[in-house]
């Protein structure tokens, strides 16, 4: 698969089932409980961890019977529904919980919980995390893991929440997680055994997995069951129900449903990029470059042209020249001048791996905004690249509804 313009260092688990074939998906990583690296290769997982398997739980009473378990984490307990949907909490998983007042410190989740996929979110603003099972009362084998996420701002927690579902995958391809409905959830989305969520300061993750099923099933059950977990939870989470302002100034008009990436702290990507080798990862999006303070970046596609937004929208006039200044100070900035604009400047991407992109970026008051190439029609067509002319009648219509 061609790499997206932002390189994850780490990854959440998130198809417990289905082989990594399915391009698009968010990758998984290893963890507790987890199959070996050979299951991931078509065949069905075990259960999560701590769950009655089908065979166990079909012999007796129902895993249900006796009301189902206990959340063993006052500071969350309140967030998870004992029972829903014929499902329960999991009388046989014991609760885990890392971080400010946890069982666990943050660093044992590196070691227990976690391999090699947490440094991104200890450097990403976590705060807690806690992880937890349900499963199916009628006996059929079935479990779902959950792992909530308090993060330090809530635009930490929104940048992993995009970060997660769009991470190294093309907003296009089919098989990336589809946004839940509104009335289900403000910002959720559903993947095949796998279910996301952000509000306020927290993120949470559900992973599906059932050694009986086939992975038809396995899709068709957990989008039963998941949406209205989700949605529960997330209803019971304190915080505003609300995406950071740079991604509520993206236009939705041809957006693809899951193309926002969200950079909310400068910090993470800084040690990202001192881990990668200085400057190489910052030479590949407008989402890497250092001291833009929150961005986003929104990815759009009409018919067979594809296109590119950033916004840096900001309260004050001041808090965007100072935005504005990252991108002006980048190593060949062309300053542009155009009557919809205070300044602006074109900026260029690309290296070894991925083409050149031109994104022409300006401000005007208390709004910056970009537009430019997307890297992944540059990699089918050169045709595909977004002219100045272009991009100048966009940022004109971005000002214009910012007003």
């Amino acid at each position: 698969m061609h790499r997206s313009p932002l390189r994850a260092h780490a990854r959440f688990a998130v198809f417990a089932t289905l082989a990594l074939s399915l391009a698009g998906c968010p990758k998984e990583e290893k963890r507790e409980g987890a199959p070996p690296p050979g299951a991931k290769n078509g065949a069905p997982p075990p259960a999560a961890s701590g769950a009655t398997s089908g065979a166990s739980a079909a012999a007796g009473p129902g895993p249900c019977a006796s009301g189902g378990g206990e959340v063993k984490d006052d500071a969350t307990k309140a967030f998870f529904p004992k029972a829903i949907a014929g499902w329960c909490l999991d009388p046989q998983w014991e609760t885990k919980s890392y971080g400010d007042k946890a069982k666990f410190t943050k660093d044992k989740l590196c070691t227990t919980a976690m391999d090699g996929g947490c440094e991104a979110y200890l450097k990403g603003g976590l705060v807690r995390l806690v992880m937890l099972s349900y499963i199916d009362g009628s006996g059929k084998g079935g479990s779902v893991e959950v792992k909530l996420t308090q993060f330090d701002t809530a635009e930490n927690a929104f940048e992993r929440y995009t970060r997660t579902l769009i991470d190294e995958q093309d907003p296009a391809n089919p098989n990336v997680a589809k946004p839940l409905d509104e009335k289900q959830a403000k910002w959720g989305a559903l993947g095949t055994g796998a279910g996301y969520g952000v509000k306020g300061n927290y993120f949470v993750e559900f992973s599906y997995s059932n050694e009986t099923e086939t992975p038809e099933q396995l899709k068709a059950n957990s989008a039963k069951l998941l949406p209205e977990l989700t949605a529960s939870i997330l209803s019971k989470l304190p915080g505003e129900d609300a995406a950071p302002g740079p991604v509520l100034a993206l236009p939705s008009d041809k957006r693809l449903p899951m193309g926002i990436l969200f950079k909310g702290s400068d910090p993470w990507f800084k040690a990202q990029q001192e881990g990668a080798g200085a400057g190489k990862e910052e030479a590949t999006s407008p989402v890497m470059i250092k001291g833009t303070g929150p961005l986003a970046l929104g990815f759009y596609k009409d018919g067979d042209k594809r296109w590119r937004i950033l916004s840096a929208v900001r309260k004050t006039e001041e808090l965007a020249k100072d935005a504005f200044k990252a991108f002006k100070s980048r190593p060949g900035a062309t300053t542009l001048k155009g009557p919809s604009f205070d300044e602006g400047v074109m900026i260029t991407f690309g290296g070894a791996n991925a083409p050149k992109q031109e994104f022409y970026v300006a401000r005007k008051g208390a709004a910056v905004f970009g537009v430019g190439d997307d890297e992944y029609a540059l990699t089918a067509s050169t045709a595909a690249k977004v002219g100045k002319d272009e991009a100048f009648a966009k940022l004109a219509a971005l000002f214009a509804a910012t007003k």
